[in-house]
């Protein structure tokens, strides 16, 4: 392990340690972002065998169960999506378009 491998690991276990059982959302992030929604949904979707068995490598190596891995990677998509709507300008056109994620006003 070269140097600046070790210490951006030891950096992290550290930073782990500290925040442990927070939130790892800022306080400006949107509602619907939240891990703590009192109610869930099961979003069900058919994937190729090899995306799949990649995400079952991912998610070992990584240690977090898959649940954890397809919220981050939607929530990554819906940030990178309304962002992009919000950069055309169609920011309200959508916020009131039914089964769209809202995007916050400000």
């Amino acid at each position: 392990m070269k140097t600046n491998e070790l210490l951006t690991l030891q950096a992290l276990k550290f930073k782990k340690e500290l925040l442990s059982g927070q939130n790892d959302l800022d306080d400006n992030a949107p509602a619907w972002m939240s891990d703590s929604a009192e109610k869930t949904r099961n979003i069900c979707a058919f994937i190729s065998v090899p995306m799949s068995e990649e995400i079952d490598r991912l998610c070992s190596v990584l240690s977090i169960s898959k649940r954890r891995f397809v919220e981050l990677a939607l929530r990554d998509m819906a940030e990178k999506a309304n962002g992009v709507i919000e950069g055309v300008g169609l920011t309200n056109v959508i916020s009131f378009t039914v089964g769209q994620v809202p995007v916050d006003e400000a």
